[in-house]
């Protein structure tokens, strides 16, 4: 069910039991639309009556993630099956060419501000050109999968979080990254947030970062932090920071704990002792 932030009275009338147990939705820009996802259906539904709108939208598996548009006209949804589709909102049907993703199961998505662009997350990042369903950035390589993703304004720098079950104390570690979409690059300092990260996201004007956490609190991190050095040598110390390495397919892997090693006695440079 929806509600009004300002007065807390419901907008549409309560959905179920349909959707029992439905993990996630999205509303749609103009907020008359919002779609759910369980199992492999997706659904859209009017925030007034909270009647579905079109037929449910069939998968042929999980439906992971879903996405609008910033023009309302589609719907973006990410599958189990390695596949992102794109449906037509006034008729709920399938429309143009899907985007195989091939590195990776997409655990959330982000259209950027002009939606020319789609930004797909999970254990690897990607980044596709809506027009030609053709990676124009990435893959970013990460050590375990995550739900956080954002672009800034102009689709220049991109967010992601999450982290690996590694207890500190009783808490667990989460971390934040910001890479540059046209060089794959990294650019700041990878931020330990020593909790669950919930939602995370830049501020307008992309100079911030806003956290909220399992601990309660939220944080507003600086991002003008930038990383300097030889794009190789930063190459390098982010291969031994994250512990993997692109192979000659471009693909992410894991490195043995022995090149970890050799690698790490090699590495004499450090981005942050300019």
């Amino acid at each position: 069910q929806l509600f009004d932030v300002d007065n807390f009275k419901p907008l549409s009338e309560q959905v179920g039991p349909i959707l029992y147990g439905s993990p996630e939705m999205w509303l749609h820009p103009d907020e008359e639309i919002f779609v759910t996802r369980y199992g492999d259906f997706a659904r859209l539904w009017s925030t007034k009556s909270g009647k579905e709108i079109c037929k449910p939208l069939l998968h042929p598996d999980w439906v992971s993630s879903c996405a609008f548009s910033p023009d309302g006209a589609t719907l973006a949804t990410a599958c189990d099956d390695g596949l992102i589709r794109f449906w037509n909102i006034s008729g709920g049907e399938l429309e143009g060419q899907i985007i195989n993703i091939q590195e990776d199961l997409v655990r959330n998505m982000i259209y950027s501000h002009d939606g020319q662009k789609l930004a797909c997350h999970g254990f690897v990042t990607t980044v596709w050109d809506i027009s030609t369903r053709k990676r124009i950035a990435g893959p970013f390589a990460h050590i375990e999968k995550s739900q956080q993703i954002d672009l800034t304004k102009n689709s220049r720098f991109m967010l992601t979080g999450g982290g690996k079950w590694v207890k500190q104390g009783t808490r667990a570690s989460h971390i934040l990254r910001i890479w540059d979409t046209v060089t794959n690059r990294p650019v700041s300092r990878i931020i330990n947030l020593n909790t669950n990260l919930e939602l995370s996201s830049f501020s307008p004007d992309g100079s911030n970062i806003i956290t909220s956490s399992e601990d309660g609190n939220v944080r507003i991190y600086d991002v003008l932090n930038p990383i300097q050095g030889s794009p190789e040598e930063i190459e390098k110390w982010l291969e031994v920071n994250i512990t993997m390495q692109l192979n000659e397919q471009n693909d992410p892997e894991f490195m043995t704990a022995k090149d970890w090693r050799e690698r790490r006695q090699l590495l004499k440079f450090s981005p942050f002792d300019h």
